[in-house]
């Protein structure tokens, strides 16, 4: 994660909050974010708890402006993209300590644009997280004769492990230097890595029942979760299903760390603060939204793309920190969910029953 002290505000509790009062209900790596076709499902392993949780006022759908004309010609030029809005708190300035704004204006807010679906694109309430995607291992009669499974096991979900996927990166030397080809390019290198995503959704459809199952549950990281989408557009909803839990899994053990290695390694992906803040930028801005601001050039003078990661104001003042969460899910809430939980019978009928929880990552 950025060292960076953020007042981004955190927390599913003042995510809760902020969702009612807003009416909504090197080179740099860009981020895998969690996606869902209407009627498909994916199980997740959450890798930051409900405190941890990033909140901002984002717009959403907004149309971009006419695309440069250095922008790679195999590849599309978007017709919308989000924007994190300049106006957040967390841009504020903080008269206590003597900081000033960090942006004091919104294209999007003070040109009153409107979003793809036609309407006044307000900032709404979004909250980010991380996970790894997970994948289901089917029992064989070969795990059964290395005594890793019972022999009626076969056949049968036994547990999960970590997806991987290849990307390609910046190839770095001994020195942890980026290597550079003649015309000053960035080498690229295929590597594995862990799945992790950047999950980026509302309170309303979908970090409620999570919200409210940590209350339950005092933790999210112990188990993985089976989510499924149903609908689509404004009509979307997310569905959790916890499994059981795998205690030599979950923050504090040996097995852990691998994840925490893994969001070191992938850096700027994995980075939310930087994400939501790189969204907000004058780069940003001038290249999707502000037709009175000239597009930054696609490289500079390492050739590396210029929206890659630089240090903002807020950084290197040392300006941004936390807001502390600040309310509970009520005990209706609790109480409904605390059923549910003791009840998967109750489940829809396509949804399976928690089972197979043990951890068959390498």
């Amino acid at each position: 994660m950025s060292a960076t002290k953020s007042r981004f505000s955190r927390g599913g509790d003042e995510a809760e909050e902020m969702s009612k009062s807003s009416g909504g209900g090197g080179g740099r790596r860009r981020p895998e974010f969690f996606k869902l076709e209407p009627g498909a499902h994916d199980f997740l392993r959450y890798l930051m708890d409900q405190p941890q949780w990033y909140n901002s006022r984002m717009h959403t759908g907004v149309p971009t402006k006419a695309k440069p004309k250095d922008w790679p010609a195999d590849s599309n030029w978007p017709s919308s993209m989000p924007a994190t809005c300049r106006y957040d708190q967390a841009f504020a300035a903080v008269e206590e300590a003597g900081l000033p704004a960090i942006h004091t204006d919104c294209y999007i807010c003070d040109s009153e644009m409107d979003n793809s679906y036609g309407k006044r694109s307000y900032p709404v309430a979004r909250h980010w997280t991380l996970a790894v995607l997970r994948d289901e291992v089917i029992g064989t009669a070969e795990m059964a004769a290395a005594g890793k499974i019972q022999p009626d096991q076969v056949g049968t979900r036994v547990g999960f492990k970590d997806r991987l996927r290849q990307v390609e990166v910046p190839k770095k030397d001994d020195k942890g230097d980026f290597v550079k080809s003649a015309d000053g390019s960035l080498v690229m290198e295929s590597v594995t890595e862990r799945a992790i995503v950047v999950v980026n959704q509302p309170m309303k459809n979908y970090f409620g029942g999570l919200n409210t199952m940590y209350s339950v549950y005092k933790t999210l990281c112990d188990r993985d979760y089976q989510v499924t989408r149903y609908g689509e557009g404004r009509d979307t909803d997310y569905r959790h299903v916890p499994l059981d839990t795998t205690p030599d899994l979950k923050p504090g053990t040996e097995k852990w760390k691998r994840y925490e290695q893994a969001i070191e390694e992938q850096g700027d992906a994995a980075d939310i603060e930087a994400i939501i803040e790189e969204r907000a930028s004058d780069e940003y801005f001038a290249l999707f939204f502000d037709p009175t601001k000239e597009a930054p050039s696609r490289s500079n003078g390492d050739g590396q793309k210029a929206t890659g990661k630089q240090e903002t104001p807020a950084q290197s003042q040392g300006q941004l920190n936390l807001t502390k969460p600040s309310a509970e899910p009520s005990e209706d809430m609790v109480a409904s969910m605390r059923q549910r939980l003791s009840n998967p019978g109750g489940a829809p009928s396509e949804t399976p029953a928690p089972q197979g929880a043990a951890d068959f990552d390498s």
